[in-house]
């Protein structure tokens, strides 16, 4: 097998699994997914090299957090050694993985991965399906909270709640609408309150889609099926009241979960003062919140000054906003509303040292080297790897 063709293997084997995280072999962080990545980054090492923009930030982050688990006195080893390879690895050099390779193609591999992840989604919030690998599910009344093939219902619906905008990369509508469902459906099966961060992702797709007739012809289309099946189906009629009556429920205690959450919010807030070079670390973080309140942060934006430090979230956010400015001028701008769902999806996630929570971060920094690399002047016999903006039957969105 030809060195590029086994480091795209690699790739997408990456991309595949680490929407998976539930299917880790060992209690840590670590995944196959993580294996097949960091094989695709040293076969395509030669781009590595050549640093980009936004990775500045992200490099010069990198020391005042791991010198915060370090210096934190209940940080483990194998913590550190966590830290090291998302804040080392995955963030500054996780895109090297992907460089070079059609984007629409990486992206088409990543949705369908998601796609199946929410369709397992489906099968746990029914009942059909159990909890898989190291996933954990929850009952909630008659139903359950799905996990997929994440870690919870909560790291479910973060990964698929910022992923419609990347719909657009996809050149047949029947495609996108067939995703489009299944997306929904996993995203309703987590029964997660955060699913509302996918609507502006969806509103954007939606907004931009080029082939609007055809698209709202398969939705009443499908529709009209679902309605029918739904009219003659006494089981589908208890599944559907089922889930309405668990979301239901849930809303109930809507106002005690941001009571709680806000209390949390408050009491962390304090604790930023202190964290203005060097943050507590993950251990002392997670230990000094919970002895206090029983419960450790869940907004990532908080989460990660208190973690690694004030001026490690400075530089981690200016990184993003690189990315996102080099995403904008080279008219991607499906990845610029990707990355801002992805920034509402962490509102209500820890942070956490497990990289399927910067697949995003990986994805947009992989397509900007890639249209980089296709307009670069190339050397007699040197591969051109096609990386456009997003067109979809002969639309470009603007």
């Amino acid at each position: 097998m030809q060195p590029r063709r086994l480091q795209a293997a690699f790739a997408y084997s990456a991309l595949v699994l680490l929407t998976c995280p539930a299917l880790r072999p060992l209690e840590y962080s670590v995944t196959f997914g993580d294996l097949f990545l960091l094989l695709a980054i040293l076969l395509n090492s030669d781009v590595a090299f050549k640093i980009q923009p936004f990775q500045v930030p992200l490099l010069a982050a990198t020391p005042f957090m791991i010198l915060s688990q370090i210096f934190d006195p209940d940080a483990t080893i194998v913590e550190i050694a966590q830290c090291c390879y998302i804040y080392g690895v995955v963030l500054p050099f996780g895109w090297v993985a992907f460089a070079g390779l059609k984007p629409s193609r990486v992206i088409t591999v990543f949705l369908g991965a998601l796609a199946v992840n929410a369709l397992i989604a489906v099968g746990q919030n029914v009942g059909l399906i159990g909890a898989l690998g190291q996933g954990r599910i929850w009952a909630a009344r008659d139903t359950f909270r799905a996990a997929g093939l994440s870690i919870t219902c909560s790291s479910l619906c973060m990964t698929l709640t910022p992923v419609f905008p990347l719909l657009l990369y996809l050149k047949s509508y029947r495609l996108r609408i067939m995703l489009l469902i299944l997306l929904s459906l996993g995203i309703l099966a987590t029964l997660a309150k955060s699913s509302i961060f996918a609507i502006p992702g969806l509103i954007y797709y939606l907004y931009r889609e080029p082939n609007r007739t055809g698209v709202s012809r398969l939705i009443l289309g499908g529709s009209a099926v679902v309605a029918c099946a739904f009219a003659m189906s006494t089981s589908l009629q208890w599944a559907v009241l089922d889930h309405f009556d668990s979301l239901l429920h849930r809303l109930q205690y809507l106002d005690v979960s941001l009571w709680e959450r806000s209390s949390t919010l408050r009491h962390s807030l304090s604790y930023v003062p202190e964290c203005y070079l060097f943050g507590l670390g993950y251990a002392g973080t997670h230990l000094e919140l919970t002895q206090h309140l029983g419960n450790t942060v869940h907004v990532f934006h908080v989460g990660l000054p208190l973690i690694g430090g004030l001026v490690c979230a400075l530089l981690h956010y200016s990184g993003i906003f690189l990315l996102v400015r080099k995403a904008s001028q080279l008219k991607h701008e499906p990845l610029v509303v990707l990355m801002i769902g992805q920034l509402l999806a962490v509102c209500t996630m820890p942070l956490l040292m497990h990289s399927f929570q910067y697949i995003a971060y990986a994805l947009i920094g992989s397509v900007i080297v890639s249209s980089e690399m296709a307009t670069a002047p190339r050397t007699a016999g040197q591969p051109l790897h096609a990386a456009k903006a997003p067109v979809v039957d002969g639309a470009v969105p603007a």
